[in-house]
């Protein structure tokens, strides 16, 4: 695992379309160094999203299907794709500034899982695609790694995935790296275990534009 970052921001924020201000309610997203990032608001505490015991075959058919179609415009693609799969859109904004504008994050929910999509703000500059599920039990990382894995292929680090001795390493986080009309994007699986400051069982499957291809 590359590292995991909770940004806290202390300005106001809004749900779009709706009266009250909720929090961001699962959402995750991957930094410029490939860490996984949470983005924390004062406010009232909604809690993580219902959990769903959906196959792990599913999980990354889901995001295959919203997440890579057009690579290096995620945001597009998965708006588009989203109401296919019978995605509810939740946007959340970031109140914006004397200098800078609101930032509209694309948000959009499912039973048991949270997409999340951007074409570059300040916690995930590059543009990106999030899908990530809330279960009762988090799957095996061989049985995760395995089912990414006859999409893509080996992933790019596999050889960081045990110590020295063998061992399996606990933070391996596999990364593939896909080149799709002339993009590069590099695509992570994370898995994460419920706690006091991230509850809930979270499966974080992510693709993020990585440069282009010549």
């Amino acid at each position: 695992m590359r590292g995991f970052v909770s940004i806290f921001c202390a300005v106001g924020f809004s749900i779009a379309g709706a009266d009250s201000a909720l929090a961001q309610n699962g959402a995750m997203w991957v930094d410029d160094k490939g860490r996984t990032t949470i983005l924390g608001y004062g406010g009232p505490d909604t809690g993580s999203p219902i959990s769903a015991n959906t196959p792990v075959g599913d999980m990354v058919d889901l995001f295959d299907s919203v997440c890579l179609p057009k690579a290096g415009k995620p945001h597009d693609a998965a708006t588009t794709l989203a109401a296919e799969n019978r995605l509810e859109a939740r946007p959340f904004i970031i109140a914006g500034t004397k200098k800078e504008p609101p930032i509209e994050l694309a948000i959009w929910h499912a039973p048991g899982a949270v997409l999340a999509a951007t074409d570059g703000f300040f916690a995930a500059p590059q543009a990106q695609c999030n899908a990530v599920f809330y279960v009762n039990a988090l799957p095996d990382r061989a049985e995760l790694v395995s089912a990414m894995q006859s999409k893509y292929g080996a992933p790019v680090n596999a050889d960081e995935a045990t110590d020295k001795n063998g061992k399996p390493r606990k933070y391996y986080t596999p990364e593939w790296s896909i080149t799709s009309n002339g993009n590069a994007l590099m695509v992570s699986a994370t898995l994460m275990a419920a706690s006091r400051s991230t509850p809930g069982n979270r499966v974080h499957l992510a693709a993020r534009l990585n440069g282009n291809v010549k």
